[in-house]
This record gives structure tokens, sequence and C-alpha cells, in this order.
């Protein structure tokens, strides 16, 4: 999705203006005091420091190609431990990458046919994925999207050093993907864990992070990477 620039009507502490629900927190321990309290604690934290932050207007402008974008920064990061024949320049990772899409049906702004909209859909994230992989010479990567306990997935890639896609069906990030890089866990005595979701969304260099507690329900799916 392109970014909405407008100003939302009842952004937290801690959020970015266009933001008024469980996405765009830039300062989170104001965002934390102002909706739950004092007396929170850090008691984890993990954040994948070489994951590129590149917008996703370096690329095409004004385009509808968050997914691309996302893709492309997990493959220069996988790049370096586990798929080496991809190659080190954004721009040629994306261009091959929006080929492959758009024979999935990408446009970066027409509106599509019924049957384009159901081929180039969060359901095929994991297929484009793979189906680019193998365009680089990975004939079979292990490429998954999952749709349930998703917080699980998000927080045992992301202990083991790996960055997911995770696509988003409605509210601030409705119908786009972002990168998830990290995670910040806080605790309370007597009150329940907080989980914030550290995420590249493609529309601005700033590390923002979705509030797990406000966004839980939310439909969505989280792409995971399993290299051989």
């Amino acid at each position: 999705m392109m970014r909405n620039k407008k100003r939302a009507p009842s952004a937290r502490p801690g959020q970015n203006l266009s933001f008024s629900g469980y996405a765009g927190i830039e300062d989170l321990p104001l965002y934390i005091r102002t909706l739950y309290g004092d007396n929170y604690r850090l008691k984890d934290k993990q954040f994948l420091t070489s994951v590129n932050d590149f917008p996703q207007s370096i690329f095409e402008k004004a385009a509808n190609n968050c997914t691309l974008t996302s893709l492309t920064r997990l493959l220069l990061f996988f790049r370096e431990t586990h798929f080496p024949l991809v190659p080190a320049n954004a721009q040629a990772v994306y261009r091959a990458a929006r080929d492959v899409f758009s024979k999935y049906g990408y446009h970066p702004v027409k509106v599509h046919s019924l049957k384009n909209r159901i081929r180039y859909g969060p359901w095929n994230i994991a297929n484009m994925s793979r189906d680019v992989l193998k365009v680089f010479g990975y004939m079979k990567p292990i490429v998954k999207s999952h749709y349930i306990m998703k917080r699980r997935y998000i927080f045992d890639e992301i202990k083991k050093g790996k960055p997911v896609m995770l696509n988003i069906a409605f509210g601030d990030y409705s119908n786009h993907t972002v990168s998830v890089v990290g995670y910040d866990l806080y605790e309370k005595e007597g009150s329940m864990d907080r989980f914030f979701v550290a995420v590249y969304d493609g529309w601005s260099r700033r590390l923002r992070y979705i509030d797990w507690s406000v966004f839980a329900l939310t439909p969505a799916s989280v792409t995971v990477f399993s290299p051989n």
C-alpha cells in the first residue's frame, strides 16, 4: 500500500501523528507510560541491526510495492548467510522480484481485474517469494506463510536472527506488508506482558513499533524463510 499522509484523529503520545491504532509507535517508552502506566520494565529485546531500512519509494514512486520492497530487504539480509547467489544490489534484486510479481498480476497503481486480485494477494506471498529465489538459482527454497500463532512465529524467527514479512489486512497498515526486524517485551508485576514488534514499514526510514495487545486479532500473515 502507498502511504496515507493524512493526520490521524487520535494518535497517542509516542505515535507518529498519521497513526491512531496499533502501529506507528516511534517513542516506545512514552507510549507505554501513557497507555499502560508506570513500572513496566524491559524484559527482553531483540533487534536485527543488519536489515536495511530503505523506503519503498526508492524503487518506484507512488507505487503499491510494499511486499516487493519488503522481500528485497529480506533477500539482501539472507544473502549474507544463506542465499549468496542473490545480487548485492538492491535495485537488481527488486527488478528480478518485480518481473516475477508481474506474472502474478502486480501493477504499481492499476486497479486489477478480479482474477488478478485473486492471484496477486497475501495468500501468494510465499509462492511469489519462492519463485523469486528460483530466478537466483535456488530450486527448492522453503518459504511459508502462517495465519495463526503469528506472535509465536515472529518471536521464534527473530530469536533465530531472521527477519520476517508481516502482511496486514486492516487498520493502520491496511493491505500493507512490513518487515519485522525485532521486538521489545515489557513486564510489570501483577499485569500482563506487553509485546511490541519492531518494523520497517517502507514509508519512513524510522524504526516503528506495533503494539501486539492492540493488533493481536487483526487478520494478517507472517512469511518466514527457512533456508536449507
